[in-house]
């Protein structure tokens, strides 16, 4: 079930600057200074400042990106049959018994791998190609995740912060994986759209 880059790593604060490189590997550049809301100059000082408080003070926030704006998207659909392929016998809600009951152990086992991950130096984490979350979202893919936000909402809980990349096709969509709706309360700072200007500022600093 593992692809490539799909979970991984963020320092406590870490530079949102790591946010364009979506397959790559976990960055550690040093923390940005703070920008100050609607600071003159910076176009983007919302979100910039937005983001550095959320990488300090942890919790759970979705980032909403137009799904055309991340790299790969004209491939994606190819990458994603190929995966299919690999359950052509089942779909989403009609799991096939034995492949549930696999999915439900690996789920279990990278919930534990990321547990361990993240207990040594309060890491925070940005999942950012998630999709088969929702596709076993009730073979265990919704009860990790609703697991790890909760666990970042607590200050005394593993993961420090948690950061769901979560690809919309209009700014005012709530945030969602393939169709599964992903709780986030806007008004206690856990939504964040980022648009093309700011993914090509930072794509370019």
């Amino acid at each position: 079930m593992a692809r490539r880059g799909v979970l991984p790593v963020l320092p406590r604060g870490a530079r949102p600057a790591a946010l364009p490189d979506l397959h790559g590997d976990a960055h550690e550049p040093p923390p940005p200074a703070p920008a100050a809301r609607g600071q003159t100059g910076d176009p983007h000082g919302t979100v910039r400042d937005r983001l550095t408080r959320s990488a300090r003070r942890g919790g759970f926030l979705a980032l909403t990106v137009k799904v055309h704006r991340l790299p790969g998207a004209a491939e994606h659909g190819q990458d994603w049959q190929t995966v299919l392929r690999a359950d052509a016998a089942s779909s989403p809600g009609r799991v096939k018994p034995g492949l549930a009951t696999f999915v439900r152990a690996v789920w279990q086992r990278v919930e534990e791998h990321l547990t361990a991950r993240c207990a040594a130096s309060r890491t925070a984490l940005f999942l950012h190609d998630a999709g088969l979350v929702a596709r076993y979202w009730d073979e265990g893919g919704r009860i990790l995740l609703v697991r790890l936000q909760s666990a970042a909402r607590r200050p005394a809980q593993d993961p420090h912060g948690l950061w769901l990349l979560c690809p919309v096709e209009a700014r005012i969509q709530v945030p969602h994986l393939n169709g599964r709706i992903v709780e986030a309360v806007p008004g206690d700072g856990e939504l964040a759209y980022l648009d093309g200007a700011f993914l090509s500022s930072q794509a370019s600093a």
